[in-house]
């Protein structure tokens, strides 16, 4: 806990620790050095030194003797502090480590301060005028006041300290009181003048400025009174009159005291004052608090002379202009003055000519300070002359109306010397001597119940709403709509004021959130509100279209062309895309327009370099844009950028760079989804079809299944029909050419003209039914791979049908079998997808494309793997991975590693299956590749499940599992569980298993999965056996038995096989059972599978000891004894299963290998369980699972 230690020195000495006093000194003494030390804190002082200053009468030794014990009595005072008092046989120094304040240096650092700080006035400058006030506030009375002390030395010391610190009160108290006088706070000033003459009777200076207030207060006589008491102590304490300046003020007094009202002098309605109501100042300024202590620092700076707050129409840079000017208005001897510059009552007046602009800002300037004028006299010369030797501040608001007069603001500049302009544009000025303030809008962000601060956006909502008699906008459950405002505006303060006078009653906020449809209705309202609505609004400001149109006047014809054509983003956009869709050659030419767009606040930029129009420029922009014949060219080169660009990322995605592509792929999406969709109206098929393939893979890759699955049907239900029309209608020509070729030796002409039409549609020109035909075929290719991320599979292979059926280009083809071929094999036609496959790899050799041939090899690798077929599944998956490597295609390496890795798992080799996951998974991280990754990481869970450490297992399928819901992959989601559930019941959770697979259960139904509905039938019928329903695991091993069969995986039909073993050995059916048990040995010895057929072969053995035949259990375990005598057995489903069978058979065999077997059985049980970090599951793992509860028993000797 951080202490908080106090040391006062002006007014006596106090000592305050957290805020309660602790005086321990014992004597003034220790006092006094105690306040010498933590008055030069931090310096090393020598005792010498401080002896003498203290004890000066004394001898040296003495007089050392005498600070010892001072040091010891200070110590004492000190407390918990005295650490900080450093001391040893020649120096003595207080090095604080904690928090200690001293009320003399915070004044003396104070009043530093304020005298190196450069500002016009110090009675101006609302920095210092804080500061000065804060040392009024600390100097209670003088320095060490009522302390005595023998030494002269130190009395003296003390003495310079307390007129030092004097000083410093008397100069605070008189700017303040000046302060206040020049404010007309008279009070206040009476005060301060007060308190300096308690310090200084005879402050002349302080009299006049009480006299002053007292007189201002309608006090004439105490005025007068206090002139007689001013005379009478200067006569006493000095023996002197009093100056002229104080006879004037009493003079005046006496005489003429109306001369004295400050009303005395006429006022420009434009001159703005410090304090008082101002009605062009009357609204809060919510916020802005950084922005306008920048504005003052400037306004402030004596070196400053022309400052610009700039920013778009409505963003608050008037009312910031107003507030800083008057409360700096005090650094201005001669006035601060409004100008207002906007010509409201032309709305539609185009920008003026320089020489106009020159006297129309001229103008404005005299109207504001009633400079007189005539029409013999140029307006710039009399405005020049009469601002020349004055020290004023010209607000020049709106000046974005009159960028012509710019030279003359430079002469102002250069013949008025004193003078100071404060600017408010669309843009900067572009001056040497300008310093310009950028406005944005207000923060919008998020709020909570638990943050301190309301974003300063929804904070002006909420007070315009209040004052609107609309009180609790911002409770919990108006917050929300109010949110939802505020960023529709984007914080622009004048948005936010109209959205709120529109808002009927705040009722209409309780919805929570609003639709778009009910957003846009009340941004409607906005743009252009109610003819009655905020009369006392400018007219350029009355509406959100107001607003724009008179920025849109503004802009030079090129300007207005780039702001329009630039509408047609949706999203942030690149330099790039600007020169493409703006038509130009350069990209410098597209980023120096922006540039102008973007120094008036139309354009802003956005993220990664980008650009953005906020929605409400996007909105009026997008009008003028539609209004305008460029919009149809400009539609085309948006179309064909964006189209473009994404078929020739579709390699990109699979690459190095996949990852860079993605995210600008992602930037871009809006504009992508709105290039697609005006490409099909445009009917633009070719560049539909080139991007088709690009198209699908990253909606799948971001999942993005149903929107790109509904984008891409509309293609082709589109095409489909043009398609329709193109042939009939070719048919129709075929059909005269034919009638034209039979007559073509009695017409020579007609010859020619059929010739040369039937050339034109054998060329194949857009719109051409092969051309069509073509493109069609690549958007069906596109459409069945979303169609199968729905789930919509049979419908995939009919779309896969139809493109066969249009596909004559060979690539074309190629990429319709490889992907008739998938949808097959996952509707488990497995011998239907291998035609396909085959055919496909034939015509990728015949077009030497070794991408698409790795597609192909790896299809039928998969079907290999699915039929049991290592050997052939490994040499096609090693072929397939060279090609993928040789291609840079790091998506299809990634997929193919995964794939090898399941074939090392079936063989038992471990340490080679996790470094191909590892390095796959890799691969899909670095690529961002969601699904891919889901499938390593869930393929890491079942390789830890399998080595039995069931906690990394678990963790890779819940990191897995979330990653598939975020990108909404049901499949993955079903396999995922399907893994969880056999994860738990390897662990003994039976039930938390059966839960965990009846989830997948209803995936299934959903998804429709052949293959994970076989091994999901396979593990419920393993669950139920353990939870002692076996007719019901039967019955689901069964089942899997034939779906396997059906589809030919003989990997799960072997499980299956196994499992309809348990389920009927537990029946006491032995027969059937070794029945079961010996198809499944077949199908596993058949695929080379030796450590899963030892499963089987412990089946068999447990079927041999239910006869009682000891020996042929032993024939059946002997070669799975040989293998766990020797290594460590991982890989079946219940290893440890395996190994309490090895036990008991060889205990029947009175076999003395059958301790062996018993003690690694044990060690096995007991380092997985270790590993296991829940003590519950893995109290669950030791006693819930039948072989773990009987090896620890056996072990223990019960």
């Amino acid at each position: 806990m951080l202490i908080m230690w106090q040391f006062y020195l002006l007014g006596g000495f106090q000592l305050i620790v957290d805020g309660e006093p602790a005086d321990q000194f014992e004597v003034d003494s220790a006092r006094a050095l105690c306040a010498y030390l933590v008055l030069h804190q931090g310096e090393t002082l020598r005792r010498e030194q401080l002896a003498a200053l203290f004890w000066p009468d004394r001898s040296q030794s003495n007089a050392l003797r005498n600070l010892r014990t001072a040091l010891s009595r200070t110590r004492r005072g000190l407390g918990p502090l005295s650490d900080a008092l450093q001391a040893d046989r020649q120096t003595v120094t207080f090095l604080p480590t904690t928090h200690v304040w001293v009320d003399a240096l915070e004044v003396s650092a104070l009043a530093a301060d304020v005298e190196t700080h450069a500002h016009r006035h110090l009675v101006g400058c609302p920095f210092c005028l804080e500061k000065l006030q804060r040392i009024v506030q600390l100097y209670r009375d003088e320095f060490l006041a009522g302390f005595t002390q023998e030494s002269d030395l130190f009395q003296e010391w003390a003495t310079v300290q307390q007129e030092r610190y004097h000083r410093m009160a008397l100069q605070a108290l008189d700017a303040l009181t000046v302060y206040h006088l020049r404010r007309g706070e008279w009070a206040e000033a009476q005060h301060q003048a007060r308190r300096a003459l308690q310090l200084e009777p005879w402050r002349e200076e302080s009299h006049r400025h009480l006299i002053f207030a007292l007189a201002q207060q309608g006090q004439r006589s105490a005025a007068l009174q206090q002139f007689h008491t001013c005379r009478e102590i200067l006569q006493r304490e000095l023996a002197a009159p009093p100056q002229a300046e104080t006879m004037e003020l009493y003079e005046t007094l006496l005489h003429h005291p109306e001369r004295l009202s400050p009303d005395h002098a006429p006022r420009s309605p434009m001159q703005l004052w410090p304090t008082g109501a101002h009605w062009l100042d009357d609204l809060p300024l919510v916020g802005r608090q950084q922005e306008l202590a920048t504005l003052l620092e400037l306004l402030i700076s004596p070196t400053t002379r022309l400052i610009s707050v700039v920013g778009e129409g409505g963003v608050g840079k008037t009312r910031l202009a107003l507030r800083a000017a008057r409360r700096t208005a005090l650094c201005f001897n001669d006035g601060v003055f409004y100008v207002g510059l906007n010509p409201e009552e032309r709305p539609d007046a185009q920008p003026l000519q320089p020489s106009s602009a020159v006297a129309q800002v001229a103008q404005h300037i005299a109207l504001a300070c009633a400079i007189p004028l005539n029409e013999k006299e140029k307006y710039q010369e009399k405005v020049l002359a009469f601002l020349r030797k004055r020290n004023i501040l010209l607000v020049l608001d709106s000046f974005e109306q009159h960028e012509a007069a710019t030279p003359f603001l430079l002469s102002i500049l250069e013949n008025a010397p004193a003078c100071v302009l404060l600017v408010t544009s669309h843009r900067p000025l572009n001056l040497r001597q300008e310093h310009v303030l950028r406005l944005e809008g207000l923060d919008v962000s998020a709020y909570t119940d638990a943050q301190v601060a309301v974003p300063d956006g929804l904070a002006l909502f909420d007070i315009l709403a209040r004052r609107r008699g609309l009180v609790g906008a911002l409770e919990a459950t108006h917050r929300p709509a109010v949110l939802q405002i505020c960023q529709a505006v984007g914080g622009l303060p004048l948005g936010i004021e109209l959205a709120v006078a529109c808002l009927p009653h705040l009722k209409r906020l309780q919805a929570g959130s609003w639709s778009a449809a009910d957003l846009g209705r009340l941004l409607e309202q906005a743009s252009e509100p109610d003819a009655q609505a905020m009369l006392d609004l400018p007219p350029r400001h009355r509406g959100l279209r107001a607003l724009f149109q008179t920025a849109w006047r503004l802009l030079d014809a090129t300007l207005q062309k780039t702001l329009a054509v630039i509408a047609i983003f949706r999203a942030p956009f690149t330099v790039e895309a600007a020169t493409a869709v703006l038509g130009l050659d350069k990209p410098d030419e597209a980023a120096r327009l922006l540039w102008g767009l973007s120094e008036r606040s139309l354009v802003q930029p956005g993220i990664q370099g980008r650009h953005q129009l906020h929605d409400r420029v996007h909105r009026f922009a997008a009008e003028q844009l539609a209004a305008s014949p460029a919009r149809a060219p400009t539609r085309e080169r948006y179309t064909t950028f964006f189209l473009h660009n994404l078929a020739k990322a579709e390699e990109a995605l699979d690459g190095r760079e996949a990852t860079a592509v993605q995210q600008t792929l992602a930037f871009e999406l809006e504009d992508l989804r709105a290039a697609w969709r005006d490409a099909i109206e445009d009917q633009r098929w070719e560049l539909l079809a080139a991007a088709a393939s690009a198209f699908a893979r990253f909606h799948v890759l971001r999942g993005l299944h149903n929107e790109g699955e509904r984008l891409l049907r509309e293609a082709v239900h589109r095409l489909r029909k043009r398609h329709f029309e193109a042939t009939s209608s070719w048919r129709s020509h075929q059909a005269a050419v034919d009638g034209e070729e039979q007559a073509r030796h009695a017409n020579g002409p007609a010859q020619r003209s059929g010739e040369a039409l039937s050339t034109a549609l054998s060329n194949q020109q857009p719109g051409a039914p092969g051309t069509l035909a073509q493109a069609l075929a690549r958007l069906l290719i596109a459409w069945s791979r979303l169609l199968e991320r729905i789930n919509q599979r049979e419908t995939a292979e009919v779309v896969l049908l139809e493109a066969l059926e249009l596909a004559d280009e060979p690539a074309v083809r190629t990429d319709a079998l490889i992907e008739m071929g998938w949808c097959l094999f996952r509707l488990g036609r497995t011998a239907d997808a291998l035609p396909p496959l085959q055919e496909a790899l034939a015509l990728a050799d015949h077009l030497e494309d070794v991408r698409r041939r790795a597609y192909a090899l790896n299809g039928l690798a998969t079907i290999h793997q699915r039929r049991g077929d290592s050997t052939a599944n490994r040499a096609l998956l090693e072929e397939a991975l060279s090609l993928a490597r040789q291609a840079g295609d790091l998506t299809m390496a990634g997929i193919i590693l995964g794939n090898l890795s399941i074939h090392y798992n079936e063989l038992g080799d471990y340490a080679r299956e996790l470094t191909l996951l590892k390095e796959a998974l890799a691969i899909h991280q670095t690529q961002q590749n969601r699904p891919m990754e889901v499938n390593a990481l869930y393929a890491l869970g079942i390789h830890y499940d399998a080595r039995g450490q069931y906690t990394e297992a678990q963790a890779h399928y819940r990191q897995a599992l979330r990653l598939a819901e975020a990108i909404d992959d049901r499949f993955s989601q079903l396999d995922i569980w399907l893994n969880i559930g056999i994860s738990r019941d390897q662990m003994g959770d039976y039930a938390g298993a059966l839960q965990a697979t009846q989830t997948a259960l209803a995936m299934d139904r959903e998804v429709n999965n052949p293959q994970s509905r076989c091994i999901l039938l396979a593990n419920l019928s393993l669950h139920h056996h353990h939870l002692g329903d076996q007719l019901q695991a039967l019955a689901h091993a069964q089942e899997a038995v034939a779906l396997a069969n059906a589809i030919e995986m003989p990997t799960i039909a072997a499980y299956g096989y196994d499992f309809q073993g348990h389920a009927l050995l537990a029946l006491g059916r032995v027969e059937e059972a070794e029945k079961a048990y010996r198809q499944a040995l077949q199908l596993r010895e058949q695929r080379g599978l030796t450590y899963l057929s030892f499963e089987s072969r412990a089946g068999l053995a447990r079927v041999a000891l239910a006869r009682g035949d000891a020996q042929t259990a032993l024939a059946w375990m002997e070669p799975v004894v040989e293998y766990i005598l020797h290594a460590v057995l991982e890989g079946p489903e219940e290893p440890l299963r395996i190994y309490w069978t090895a036990y008991q058979v060889l205990a029947a065999a009175d076999d003395p290998r059958r301790e062996e077997v018993l003690r690694c059985a044990v060690t096995i049980l007991q380092e997985r369980a270790e590993r296991i970090s829940d003590q519950e599951e893995r109290r669950r793992y030791l006693t819930q699972v039948k072989a773990h509860r009987e090896i620890l028993r056996a072990a223990s000797g019960e």
